[in-house]
């Protein structure tokens, strides 16, 4: 009886490490994200400006 019932203890102590692991590394991966997202955006606008501005310059131009 002694046996078995130490066998168990060590089983769910080993699950519960696993699983404050994993949920740590999931939050630090969601904040990297955000941050990444927010850069390409900024990206992406600026270039969509520049573009048209340059385009309608372009136009300007030739008129």
């Amino acid at each position: 009886m002694s046996k078995k019932k130490k066998k168990k203890k060590k089983k769910k102590k080993k699950k519960k490490k696993k699983k404050k692991k994993k949920k740590k590394k999931k939050k630090k991966k969601k904040k990297k994200k955000k941050k990444k997202k927010k850069k390409k955006n900024d990206n992406n606008n600026n270039s969509q400006k520049r573009s048209y501005f340059e385009i309608e310059y372009l136009i300007y131009q030739q008129i």
